[in-house]
């Protein structure tokens, strides 16, 4: 594969021009049971989109596991969407 330009989207990251919005207000619920991590919202993108994704409660899919907040990493005039993960 041809290299990517420093400052460019990787495969699989979006690049958006301009500010981000402000985080939506939310209300993180109560647990459904012990082992539940709480995900918070954020900005994330789909179908050529920014789409509010809500806080949700998620169980680890293995014992250790950290969650990685997704994230958008600021790029010249823009910023580039970096999904979450487990790790």
């Amino acid at each position: 594969p041809a290299p990517i330009a420093p400052g460019q989207p990787t495969p699989g990251e979006f690049y958006v021009e301009g500010d981000l919005p402000p985080p939506e207000p939310e209300v993180q619920v109560v647990s459904p049971g012990p082992g539940f991590v709480w995900i918070a919202g954020c900005w994330g993108w789909r179908d050529g989109g920014r789409i509010w994704e809500r806080g949700h409660w998620e169980r680890p899919p293995h014992a250790h596991a950290e969650w990685v907040s997704p994230r958008w990493d600021r790029r010249g005039r823009g910023h580039v969407f970096v999904r979450g993960y487990w790790r």
